[in-house]
């Protein structure tokens, strides 16, 4: 059974294969985009790079299911989460309804990845590129909330795709 707090002797770094590259890019572009239509959506979530997801309990003091809506604050990996069109690529979140918090998962085949792991190999990238798009602590303070802090990772992410293509242009 997974324990999110359990610690492996030895760190094994998983790099991913071409295809899942080119899969996962093209995951990217999809996330970018969403992120630029709930930017210009005022009820979407509320973003916020500091959460993977977050509900807030409703009037009867009980947290429901999270939806794409402004009850529901999320970075941009917990939209992806959210999303019916991801969820049915195997990307998905766990909900610890104690805390109202939602974890992402990845489902790939018999095997679920949960937290970091599960960004990495749903979009085909290493944990330093997860970082480095999803992290609130990769980014300006002022980039990680709301409609500016979307558009932010949007627009990291066109650039993180870009890149790798002009590398494989080039022969590198």
């Amino acid at each position: 059974m997974y324990n999110e707090y359990e610690v492996e002797e030895e760190d094994v770094v998983w790099e991913p294969t071409e295809t899942e590259k080119r899969v996962g890019a093209a995951r990217l572009l999809r996330l970018a985009d969403m992120l630029t239509a709930d930017a210009q959506n005022e009820t979407g979530i509320k973003f916020d790079l500091g959460v993977w997801g977050e509900v807030a309990p409703g009037a009867n003091g009980r947290v429901g299911d999270p939806e794409i809506n402004c009850g529901t604050t999320a970075c941009a990996v917990g939209l992806a989460c959210l999303s019916k069109e991801f969820q049915a690529e195997g990307l998905n979140f766990d909900m610890h309804r104690s805390i109202a918090r939602m974890i992402p998962i990845f489902i790939d085949g018999d095997v679920e990845w949960r937290h970091w792991d599960a960004v990495t190999r749903f979009f085909g990238i290493n944990e330093e590129q997860s970082y480095w798009m999803f992290s609130s602590q990769s980014y300006r303070w002022d980039l990680t909330k709301g409609a500016t802090g979307e558009l932010a990772v949007a627009e990291r992410i066109r650039e993180f795709v870009k890149g790798q293509r002009e590398l494989k242009a080039d022969g590198s």
